[in-house]
């Protein structure tokens, strides 16, 4: 059998692509200068933040630049290395994320 050579071009191309794609390490993007005091916990316990199937977690931090702001959200599953696993979000999110935080209050006295 012989296979055209555009077919097995784009088939190379196809197994090249499955075969070098890694896992994206996950890298932590260093806060603006005017966010300070940025916690990560679980609602019970101020834990590490592992949340559990029907846990809330909470994220705190303070915004010192006096302006109201929008401030949005995104969760990503990751393994044991901090690596984006492979699950899709409906495996591990019920909902959407990427959503506006609306439930927030004002910080006082915070430098």
């Amino acid at each position: 059998m012989v296979i055209p050579r555009n077919k097995s071009i784009i088939s190379f191309c196809f197994l090249l692509v499955i075969f070098s794609s890694k896992a994206q390490k996950i890298t932590e993007i260093p806060p603006p200068e005017h966010i300070k005091t940025i916690e990560f916990w679980d609602n019970q316990s101020r834990n590490f933040p592992i949340i559990f199937p029907q846990e809330r977690a909470v994220l705190e931090f303070d915004d010192l630049s006096a302006v109201e702001k929008d401030y949005y959200y995104e969760i990503t599953h990751c393994n044991a290395d901090w690596e984006t696993s492979r699950l899709l979000k409906t495996e591990y999110l019920q909902g959407n994320d990427r959503l506006r935080i609306t439930q927030y209050t004002n910080s006082s006295g915070t430098y």
